[in-house]
């Protein structure tokens, strides 16, 4: 038959075996690791004789530093899905870059001889147009100076 302390319900052997300073030493040096946490309590804490309320206090300090711990996550989350949204934008515009510097290589690759000739038809076309739209511009002016002149001169004596 096991001798029991009445109190408490532990054996007798387990109440002498953590008493025993020798035991406690190496007790001391020990941690308990929660897996998938990644918290590791020493195991001198589980073994001491503190009261429920110690216990809870430390347990509601542990929920807190969960808490906060989970609440840095979030924020990390937002800002890195933040970062990646801006970067899937800077990506769309630098690819849109590039084609757009593709195709201004492309036309400046022209045979110059090409090129020279569209000058050439544009300035042409260009030396005609303005010819023509100075006449019409001085032929209006003209007209108009002349118009102004005959009122001021018969209506305004």
């Amino acid at each position: 038959m096991v001798d029991r302390n009445i109190k408490s319900g532990k054996p007798n052997w387990a109440k002498r075996l953590l008493n025993n300073p020798n035991v406690l030493g190496v007790l001391r040096g020990l941690a308990v690791s929660v897996p998938g946490i990644g918290i590791s309590i020493p195991l001198k804490d589980l073994v001491a004789h503190e009261d429920v309320d110690t216990r809870i206090a430390k347990l509601s300090t542990i929920k807190q530093d969960l808490l906060a711990s989970i609440a840095a996550i979030d924020e990390l989350e937002k800002d890195a899905s933040s970062k990646k949204r801006q970067l899937n934008e800077l990506d769309a515009a630098l690819q849109r870059l590039q084609s757009d510097k593709i195709t201004a290589e492309s036309l400046l690759n022209l045979p110059e001889e090409s090129l020279a000739r569209v000058l050439a038809n544009a300035a042409a076309r260009g030396r005609g147009k303005g010819i023509l739209q100075g006449l019409i511009m001085g032929f209006a002016t003209g007209v108009l100076s002349s118009l102004l002149v005959w009122y001021i001169t018969r209506v305004w004596q």
